[in-house]
């Protein structure tokens, strides 16, 4: 099973159509030009068409960075099981 950091990584890396290893540990909206409005967009529906649930304006804005995006995951995760 796939770390929350590595299933993190590849939904930001299908989100910016770039291979995860090119995704830092540190990747932000803020540091990465890929990371524009629309493929923000894309992450939050690939996030929710993955966990299967209906993200809060709360999860989007903390789904700004990549260690936001995996406490969003594991958040829901918890929700789920």
């Amino acid at each position: 099973m796939m770390s929350e950091i590595q299933y993190a990584k590849s939904l930001l890396a299908d989100a910016l159509r770039l291979d995860p290893g090119r995704i830092p540990d540190d990747a932000a909206m803020k540091t990465l030009r890929q990371w524009d409005s629309l493929a923000h967009m894309e992450l939050i529906a690939l996030t929710e068409e993955g966990l299967a649930v209906t993200l809060t304006m709360d999860d989007i804005v903390r789904m700004t960075s990549l260690h936001g995006l995996v406490a969003v995951l594991a958040d829901h995760r918890k929700t789920v099981a």
